[in-house]
């Protein structure tokens, strides 16, 4: 396991994308910070939503789709930037940027998702998605 160490002479302040991790610090002359796996994973937020993908086959980015621990059912809705909505999918997990099989072009894209975690909780979502080939 590598273990890297940083000095700093003055204060340093981290954002810690939650993914699983506890943050542990000692006081003291110096401060240590250890990142430590642990197994309840944010419990307030159970998505993940990106804000933008590129489906250009590449294999990298290729698909939207949200991210979460413990979605168990989604609905989601597409809308073009006028506000008409072209996609509709009660039992949505990817889109790959097609639309009837043809690909949409690039641009920002609206979005509204409800779904159901694990422990029967509802929660919705909306924002903006950017398509870039």
């Amino acid at each position: 396991m590598i273990r890297p160490i940083q000095h700093y002479n003055r204060a340093l302040r981290l954002w810690v994308l939650c993914l699983g991790f506890a943050l542990s610090s000692i006081a003291g002359t110096q401060s240590i910070i250890s990142i430590t796996p642990v197994s309840s994973v944010c419990q307030n937020d159970t998505a993940f939503i990106p804000n933008s993908f590129t489906p250009n086959d590449d294999g990298k980015n290729d698909v939207f789709r949200p991210v979460g621990l413990s979605i168990e059912s989604m609905t989601f809705q597409l809308f073009n930037k006028w506000g008409q909505k072209i996609i509709e999918d009660d039992n949505f997990t990817q889109w790959d940027g097609r639309l009837n099989g043809e690909m949409l072009t690039n641009g920002t894209y609206l979005y509204q998702m409800k779904f159901v975690d694990e422990k029967g909780r509802f929660h919705f979502r909306s924002g903006s998605l950017y398509l870039h080939r």
